[in-house]
C-alpha cells in the first residue's frame, strides 16, 4: 500500500476519534456495551439460580409423590388384611354348625320327628298361595280312596312303582 494511502486512512481515523469523542457517541457505545455485558452476567446468574431452584423443586416433587406410593401400598396392604379377615368371619358367621347352634340355642329350634310332619290339601295349598291365613292341616297321610278314585294318581303311582322296580317302558298302553 502507498504511503499517502496509508496517510489519509491513519487522518481518517484520528478524524473519526476526534468526532467521536467530540460528540459523546464512544461514551454512549461504551456505555451501551458495559450494560449489555452486565445484563448477559445478570441473565447468566439468574438462569443457574433458577435452574437449581427448578431442580430441587423437582426433587422435592418426587420425594413426595414416593411418599404416596408408599402410603397408598400401606393402605392396599391394610385393605386386603381387612377383607381377608372379613372373608374368615363370614366363613365362620356362615358354617353350618353355627347356624344350627344359633337356631336351637337363640331362636328355640329342634328336630322335626315323624309326627311333625302335615300334609296340606288342596284348598289350604290355594289360600298359602293367595295369601290367606286360613290353613287347615289335613291328616298325617292321605287317604287311600282319595289316591283310588283319581286315575292321575293312579297313573302316577304306577309310574313311579314301574320305574323302581325296573319295568317302566317309555308309554303304556292303557
Amino acid at each position: 500500500m502507498s504511503e499517502a494511502a496509508y496517510t489519509y486512512r491513519q487522518a481518517h481515523s484520528y478524524e473519526r476519534r476526534r468526532s467521536e469523542a467530540v460528540s459523546g457517541r464512544k461514551e454512549k457505545t461504551r456505555t451501551r456495551e458495559i450494560r449489555k455485558d452486565r445484563l448477559i452476567i445478570v441473565m447468566a446468574v439468574l438462569s443457574v439460580f433458577i435452574c437449581a431452584f427448578m431442580y430441587t423443586f423437582f426433587e422435592a416433587q418426587i420425594g413426595v409423590a414416593g411418599l404416596e406410593v408408599s402410603s397408598l401400598k400401606q393402605q392396599i396392604l391394610d385393605t386386603e388384611t381387612a377383607a381377608a379377615r372379613v372373608d374368615l368371619e363370614i366363613g365362620n358367621l356362615a358354617s353350618l354348625e353355627r347356624i344350627e347352634e344359633y337356631a336351637i340355642a337363640e331362636l328355640g329350634m329342634v328336630y322335626p320327628d315323624g309326627n311333625d310332619v302335615y300334609y296340606l290339601n288342596e284348598f289350604s295349598s290355594l289360600m298359602i298361595a293367595q295369601g290367606r291365613s286360613g290353613i287347615t292341616v289335613a291328616a298325617a297321610e292321605p287317604s287311600q280312596q282319595a289316591v283310588n278314585d283319581d286315575p292321575f294318581w293312579q297313573s302316577l303311582s304306577a309310574l313311579i312303582g314301574n320305574y323302581f322296580n325296573g319295568t317302566a317302558s317309555a308309554a303304556e298302553n292303557q
